[in-house]
Formats: structure tokens, sequence, C-alpha cells
């Protein structure tokens, strides 16, 4: 069922072609998930979902680092954790 994609040309292809191929496989799997399951969003939803959330993923995971960095750097003046 659906279309098989590999991971390294997937990577590939999203370095290729600056990331659009992402948002290409997003569409594509909620399809087919949608489609052969009947469980899920479907590719446009699916999509849209990815264009919001996405971005909210990335400021989270950085803001975290950020933050782990920030309490490091406190502590190498003799703050307390």
């Amino acid at each position: 069922m659906g279309t098989p994609r590999g991971i390294g040309i997937s990577v590939v292809l999203a370095i290729i072609i600056l990331g659009i191929y992402t948002y290409v496989w997003t569409w594509k799997t909620h399809d087919e998930i949608k489609r052969h399951s009947g469980i899920g969003v479907g590719g446009a939803v699916g999509f849209l979902l990815y264009l919001v959330v996405s971005p909210v993923t990335f400021f989270v995971l950085a803001s975290e680092v950020r933050q782990g960095q920030l309490n490091d750097y406190w502590r190498s003046l003799g703050a307390r954790s």
C-alpha cells in the first residue's frame, strides 16, 4: 500500500530543492494514509497542519536549547541551580 519512499533519497531531494520536497512528502503521506486506511486528515489538511505546527516545534525546541545555555552561563558565574 502506498508508495515506498527511501529516507536517503528523501533527505537528498529535500537538500537539493531547498526543503520543498518536505512539503510534497507531507502532502503525499497524509493523502495516502487517508486513502488507504480512512484514518487521518488527508493531504490538504495534513499539509496545513504541518505548516502551522513545524515552526512552533522549531521555536519550542530552540528556546529549550537557549534556556539550557543560559542556565549554564549563570551557573558559570556562581548562580545556584
